[in-house]
This record gives structure tokens, sequence and C-alpha cells, in this order.
């Protein structure tokens, strides 16, 4: 099931209809009734197409959008008979960060152990690999052996002393680089190092032997999460899990029958050749579709709400 979420396309309101629509919307969430109006349409779409759906809301900005989405994925993921899982996608990371943030510290925050178990931010490689930094000291053996290791931990260095404002593209480009041929290197290794066969057994070993690895590159153990949330170009472009099959997210077992939120689908600047302010919202979300599926899609099978 597919949710797009996005700012109207067309001024259909005026003013006055506006502000009362948002007061409306805005009272509704804040009462004691149990869900909201849009909550309650999130989940009669999803209970009522359990399979294949796609389906957009289009709301301004101050509308709830994004609070009812997060409120509605921790509802499914606090209630133990419910085993979906959710994609949050949006197109600028601080929205990811802010919606994490929130999730977190607002609808988990007496069980934040929960949340880390089942809730995962997907980023880039690179970014993740800044973010633990420190775990290059602990890296040994076969593994800090590998000269891809040696390059990447140097350049990883001279990136981390530099203030911001002397990092450039060339430098960017190099760390990515030197990444991209150390987790190749990686997954060589870890093919001669561990000789099982099946995921289970491999992230078991894993997991005892080399811990480090999961924080580095969390999505090895993707199965376990309930909840993704990334930037619209990382969905895009996939993922690699070193120990399995890479893919595109749309084409893997993590998205069989998954529940997938694109929020603010109509700035998804990253769409080639698709004047995203002028052109209408449907055209822009069919070539969305259809660069990420190589297929067809035509507006009349899109439902709108």
């Amino acid at each position: 099931v597919i949710l797009l979420l996005s700012e109207p396309s067309l001024n259909c309101l005026d003013g006055e209809k506006e502000e009362e629509m948002k007061d409306s919307l805005e009272n509704l969430d804040r009462c004691d009734e149990e869900v909201s109006v849009m909550r309650a349409s999130l989940k009669r779409i999803i209970d009522e197409n359990p399979e294949n759906c796609l389906s957009v809301f289009e709301l301004p900005t101050g509308f709830g959008k994004t609070y009812n989405i997060r409120k509605y994925i921790a509802d499914c993921l606090k209630d133990s008979s419910n085993t979906t899982r959710f994609f949050y996608i949006t197109p600028k990371r601080k929205n990811v960060e802010d919606f994490l943030e929130k999730l977190k510290n607002d609808d988990f925050r007496d069980n934040p152990q929960f949340f880390d178990e089942h809730v995962i931010h997907v980023k880039n490689y690179v970014d993740n690999i800044v973010s633990h930094a420190e775990i290059f000291k602990e890296i040994s053996g076969d593994f800090g052996r590998l000269d891809s290791f040696r390059k990447l931990k140097k350049t990883l260095d001279t990136y981390l002393s530099l203030p911001e404002e002397a990092k450039n593209s060339l430098l960017d480009e190099q760390i990515r680089n030197d990444e991209r041929a150390f987790r190749k290197d990686l997954s060589n290794k870890l093919d001669q190092l561990i000789h099982l066969k099946g995921y289970k057994e491999k992230i078991g070993e894993i997991r005892g032997k080399y811990p480090w690895l999961l924080k580095l590159y969390p999505m090895m153990e993707a199965p376990k999460y309930r909840v993704f949330a990334m930037t619209a170009d990382k969905f895009y472009f996939g993922y690699d899990p070193i120990i399995d099959r890479s893919g595109k997210f749309l084409t893997s077992e993590l998205t069989k029958n998954a529940v997938i939120f694109f929020d603010e689908i109509h700035n998804l600047h990253f769409i080639s050749n698709v004047d995203i302010v002028n052109n209408n919202l449907f055209n822009v979300i069919i070539q969305f579709w259809n660069r990420l599926m190589d297929n067809t899609v035509h507006s009349h099978f899109i439902k709108k709400f």
C-alpha cells in the first residue's frame, strides 16, 4: 500500500475555506477522540487494500499530514498483533530526522529500547560511517589489514579533521569511492570467513564475532526492523545489505505487503525533466512511479483523497 502526501496541486481552497478546514482538523487532533479524521482515513484505506493500492492525500502545510502518519505508525507498532512494515520517505533529510526524533521522544519516550530495536534511519553509506567514525579504531585483524580499509580510514581522518567550510566535493567524492571499495572487499572477506549459507546463520555469526559491522552497516539486519525512514533518493537508489543481494526497495521482500508513505511528494526535485512547480501533481506522481518500477502507471489508477 503506497500513500502519497502532498500540498494541493491546484489552488482549490480560498483563504476563508482553508482557515476553516485547518481549524477543524487541528481541533480534531487536539481533542480526546481516539483517532483523527485523517488517521481514520489512513486505517480505512490500508484495511480495505491489504495488498496493492496507490493513494494520494492533498492537504496544505500545517494540516497534520506528517503528524497523523507518525501517530498511525506508533499505534501499529504498539499493537502486538500488528506485524506490518512501514516506510517513511520524504525528499529532505531534515524532515526524516525530525520525524524520527518525534517518534522516539514523543511516542516511545517510555520505551526507547523498543524504538531502537524496530526503527531504522536508512542513511547513505558515507553518512553512517562518518557518524560512527570511532568504530574504525576498533577494527583490526583480517579487516584491518585490507588496503581499502587503510585508505578509507586515512581519508576519513582527513575529512573529520577539516572544518565544514574546508570540505569540498572532491573530498566527498574520494570518501564515497573509498567506502565503495571497502564495502566490496568487506563482502568478499565475509564470504571467506563465514561459510554458512543461510541469512540467519550469517547474521548470527556477525552479531557474535563482528558486532561493529552492524553499526557501520545496519541494513545488514534489515529484516528485523518494522519502520524504515529515509530520503527519497535513498529509496530510489536502493540498498546493499552486504551479506545478501542488493536491490531496489520496491522489488525486495522488505516492501512486500508494507505500507509506504511518501511525504511531500510535490518536492521530489530529483525526478529528471519534470517541472514540479508548474506541472500537474498527478503527472509528477506517475513519472516518479514509473522511474521506481520501470513500469507504466496512468492517472486513473491513483485514488485521490
